[in-house]
């Protein structure tokens, strides 16, 4: 057990944990109130439908889901390759000139930091439609900042947590007010300027819940959008990270995934959405040990037990909050062999589905494995990013004083 603030949860970080704890009634899991993080969170993402459950939740994915499909996503490709291009083609312009010859014309860049923002702006044309522009996009950037502060506070202010606090004239309480005012009318502003001009939008076509089915509160599609994008910027860079840095590490792993590529996009007839919807290919087996070293979240957000069960050999009454140690599971020997703190994308096709349900935790495990909203688009971004930067560039490692200065520094040379 830990203690979260005035709250204790559980831990489990084992498969069969995770098994008993999901066993029969994972549909009935009830979630802690702000999920345990008091009532300044709750004021920006106690709404939104990571912290739902039952009904609530189920109203909410009514409305969201339709948008972020597989099939939706697939078909945003074409778009969602233009903006990877785009930006595969600025690498250069964010980054230092590399030991290598000149007439190399290689060039080392962060890539943690050049790709924090790519998903977001990939998420956020796929969710505002034809309401995206560059000028759309920096309005965005620009409140992002404000909800990184914020965030900020959230993690860290521990006085915020009670609602007396919350009450206050603090400087942290006059900045949600701030973000919370600007954030509405944000959303409010395209789905007015969606209707007027007639503009394909999803965003638009989720707010009718609200404003003419009188399903969806107009908090909970607030507080869902911004757990859409904001609360996933960091989380996609830090993937972005492990994939670029450890391709640069593994030559010969790099070289297998080039040819592949080559090989499936080579042709006219080639068929790029089927090519990432391969789960036995090594891009897919790439993306997966990547979140399996860099998970969505190194511990799970809490979920209760909807009743009293044994767990790991022990009684665990109903009501008690649960969370996963994700980094532990990830590695785990009986689940990944004595080599599980190793990189090493080709076990993949040693590890059978069975054992990734409980073993793995990717956008979720066990029962809660395909809840995340936002998993297709993570998933396709990732692959149409390593495609991208792969047909244009062999990656390597700087050198030891580069890397002691910037650690997610990789070294790019055109191809």
């Amino acid at each position: 057990m830990i203690r979260n603030g005035q709250s204790r949860e559980l831990v489990i970080t084992q498969p069969d944990h995770l098994k008993d704890f999901y066993k029969n009634d994972t549909q009935h899991h009830p979630k802690p109130v702000n999920l345990n993080m008091g009532a300044y969170f709750g004021r920006i993402l106690g709404h939104a439908v990571g912290v739902q459950a039952g009904e609530r939740w189920k109203i909410i994915r009514k409305y969201f889901d339709p948008e972020f499909a597989f099939r939706v996503t697939v078909a945003a490709m074409p778009r969602t390759l233009d903006l990877v291009n785009q930006w595969a083609d600025q690498l250069v312009q964010h980054s230092t000139p590399s030991s290598k010859p000149a007439v190399s014309k290689s060039f080392t860049t962060d890539v943690q930091s050049v790709g924090k923002f790519l998903p977001f702006k990939i998420v956020s044309q796929q969710l505002y439609g034809q309401v995206f522009n560059e000028e759309f996009f920096s309005k965005l950037l620009e409140m992002n900042s404000l909800h990184e502060e914020i965030l900020h506070d959230v993690l860290l202010n521990q006085r915020l947590t009670s609602k007396f606090w919350n009450l206050l004239p603090s400087k942290a309480s006059r900045r949600m007010e701030e973000y919370n005012r600007r954030w509405k009318k944000f959303n409010l502003d395209a789905v007015a300027l969606a209707r007027k001009q007639n503009l394909d939008c999803p965003l638009e076509r989720i707010y009718r819940g609200v404003d003419q089915n009188n399903e969806l509160e107009e908090l909970e599609f607030l507080h869902t959008v911004d757990e859409i994008l904001y609360t996933n910027v960091e989380i996609s860079a830090a993937v972005l990270k492990t994939l670029f840095t450890r391709l640069a590490e593994d030559q010969a792993f790099q070289q297998s995934l080039r040819s592949e590529i080559t090989f499936q996009t080579a042709s006219k007839d080639s068929d790029l959405a089927k090519y990432v919807a391969k789960t036995d290919s090594l891009l897919n087996f790439l993306v997966m040990e990547s979140m399996r070293h860099t998970p969505a979240f190194w511990f799970s957000l809490p979920e209760c037990t909807a009743v009293a069960k044994t767990i790991g050999g022990y009684q665990v009454p109903a009501n008690t909050a649960v969370v996963i140690d994700s980094g532990r599971l990830n590695k785990e020997a009986v689940t990944w062999g004595a080599d599980g703190q190793v990189f090493r994308p080709e076990r993949f096709k040693e590890i059978p589905q069975s054992k990734c349900r409980y073993g793995f935790m990717k956008f979720g495990a066990g029962g809660a494995s395909g809840r995340c909203l936002g998993k297709h688009v993570a998933d396709i971004t990732f692959k149409l990013t390593i495609i991208a930067v792969l047909k244009k560039f062999s990656l390597e490692t700087p050198k030891d004083e580069i890397l002691a200065a910037t650690p997610a520094a990789v070294t790019f040379s055109p191809n």
